[in-house]
């Protein structure tokens, strides 16, 4: 799927996707959200989840800088931490 056809999909579309297809890295608290970062292929999608419903607000393909925030996290196989 390319970017622009997963962009498209409506939200509950995307959820499925993710789920099907990437692969969970990190969890970040964002306002009143938790932010949760998937990789699939080459991208990094990010889900917002409402902290009080618990529901996916959002599911977005991050950028670069989006996924510069979580790298402190991201514990990579090796790497001794």
């Amino acid at each position: 799927m390319t970017r622009l056809e997963f962009e498209n999909l409506p939200l509950n579309d995307k959820a499925k996707w993710v789920w099907e297809n990437g692969i969970y890295l990190e969890t970040m608290a964002h306002g009143t959200f938790k932010v949760n970062l998937y990789a699939v292929g080459k991208d990094f999608i990010e889900v917002y989840l409402d902290d009080a419903t618990n529901e996916v607000d959002k599911i977005a393909l991050a950028e670069a800088g989006d996924v510069n925030k979580y790298l402190d996290k991201i514990e990579l196989p090796g790497d001794g931490r």
